[in-house]
Formats: structure tokens, C-alpha cells, sequence
């Protein structure tokens, strides 16, 4: 072979190594410099939801939306060091005072029963009969 055979073998092995080395970077979810919803850290659903409240800047690219690796993290850390919310009671929770269910009289104790307080009585009334045909 001619040196400029031998030196266009060394070449094309090169830039096969390039194109190997670069296709693997890529590939490779962890250092893409953007985030898109599929692939971020905290979700789609929360991602999108964050990305409409203007949380961090985001791009389109097609169909895609897409925020900067950085400013995705730095909306993170900024929320580990922000004060934690405070817990919502739990969804049966009111503030009812107790009720001796025994002095309650059977529609007072119905009208617990289906969630109302006995005091109120009632929340429809009855719609009057038409009169006849």
C-alpha cells in the first residue's frame, strides 16, 4: 500500500473511534444539557406544570419542550432550602364538636348518618305534587 493508502486507513480508524466515542456521549441520558418531560427528575406531570407556572425557562424544539439541565437543578436546590409547607389536615378532619348520638331523635340521627349535622334538618325539600291531570 501507498503511504497515502496507509494514511487514509489511520484516518478512517480515527474518525470511526470519534463517531463511536461522540454516538456514546449522546446516548447517554445523564449528560445531555437539556431536559425534556420524559426525562426529568421530578416527573412530567410536574415538569409541564412547572414549565406553564414559569418556574425555569423552557424551549420548544417540534413537539418537544425542553429546560436547561442548570436551571431544572437550580429550581430543585433552590426548593430543598425553602421552608416545607404545612401539612393539610386530613380529609375527614372537621371541627365538629361531638354528638350523643342517643338524644338525637331517628331523623336527627339519619341526617348524621348521611353526613349533614342533625341540626340543620333536611338540605332539599320535597317538590309539591302537581295538582291533577
Amino acid at each position: 500500500m501507498t503511504d497515502l493508502g496507509n494514511a487514509f486507513v489511520r484516518f478512517l480508524k480515527w474518525l470511526v473511534t470519534l463517531v463511536i466515542e461522540t454516538a456514546a456521549q449522546h446516548g447517554r441520558r445523564d449528560e445531555q444539557p437539556y431536559y425534556d418531560a420524559k426525562g426529568s427528575p421530578m416527573g412530567k406531570t410536574a415538569f409541564l406544570r412547572l414549565a406553564r407556572e414559569n418556574a425555569f425557562p423552557t424551549y420548544r424544539a417540534g413537539k418537544k419542550l425542553l429546560a436547561k439541565r442548570a436551571d431544572v437543578d437550580a429550581w430543585i436546590q433552590s426548593q430543598k432550602i425553602a421552608r416545607p409547607r404545612t401539612p393539610r389536615p386530613p380529609p375527614g378532619a372537621r371541627a365538629v364538636p361531638p354528638v350523643d348520638v342517643n338524644a338525637l331523635s331517628p331523623a336527627e340521627a339519619h341526617e348524621l348518618a348521611m353526613g349533614r349535622d342533625p341540626k340543620q334538618g333536611p338540605t332539599t325539600e320535597r317538590s309539591p305534587r302537581p295538582r291533577g291531570r
